[in-house]
């Protein structure tokens, strides 16, 4: 009876004994998995944000529909003799798109204190410009009886005055001012959407306002 009750005994303890065992770690991971995840670094925060801001890339924030009239003129001479001219009068319509490349964002560029973040955005520049082919036209074309130059070279020539007119008066009408402004709205509507609380913006030191863009000859109608 003895010999029974220490088996018993024995059964008891090593039962015990081992619910300790499985116990003790569960705990411990309850106690791991109920406790709040440790509070993000600042540093850790502005690299996500960083990168939310990265994965928007080069956006277009404003169009300008610009249309401009151009007389040009060009002369063939021999042995300093006017021997043919051409000319003609140019009606050209086109967009001019201006906005900002966020791709290459430093970090630097990103602030982040007492839940305000702040972000230094370079200025927008013109990204692109382009004729619309549908509703650009040559209005007059006047040729010399004799040996006139390429009225297609001279109409090449006028289209990209024409280009270099429409970027000016986009710029001389406040293009560059409302992508700017357009730009700051999307980008406060996508960090707010992250959880930020409150967004401002700044002025990158040694950005220039203007970049060469791209120029295209034609652009899709009604675009």
């Amino acid at each position: 009876m003895a010999i029974r009750v220490s088996l018993f005994s024995l059964t008891l303890l090593l039962g015990l004994a081992l619910t300790a065992l499985v116990w003790s770690p569960l705990g411990h991971f309850l106690h791991d998995t109920a406790s709040p995840p440790p509070p993000a670094q600042p540093e850790d925060t502005r690299a996500l944000l960083l990168q939310c801001i990265r994965r928007t890339g080069e956006l277009t924030t404003a169009i300008a529909c610009v249309q401009t009239v151009v007389h040009n003129r060009q002369q063939a001479q021999w042995a300093h003799l006017t021997t043919g001219s051409v000319e003609l009068l140019y009606v050209a319509t086109g967009e001019v798109r201006a906005g900002i490349n966020l791709r290459e964002l430093p970090l630097d560029a990103i602030t982040l204190e007492h839940g305000t973040v702040t972000v230094a955005l370079p200025p927008c520049h013109i990204l692109s410009s382009g004729l619309d082919v549908n509703r650009s036209y040559v209005y007059d074309l006047r040729r010399s009886l004799l040996w006139p130059p390429s009225a297609a070279q001279l109409q090449s020539e006028t289209e990209r005055i024409a280009l270099a007119r429409m970027r000016e008066t986009a710029e001389e009408n406040g293009l560059l001012q409302q992508a700017q402004q357009q730009a700051q709205q999307l980008l406060r509507g996508l960090l707010t959407s992250a959880g930020v609380k409150e967004v401002r913006f700044t002025n990158s030191e040694e950005s220039e306002a203007e970049q060469d863009a791209p120029i295209n000859t034609a652009v899709p109608a009604g675009g």
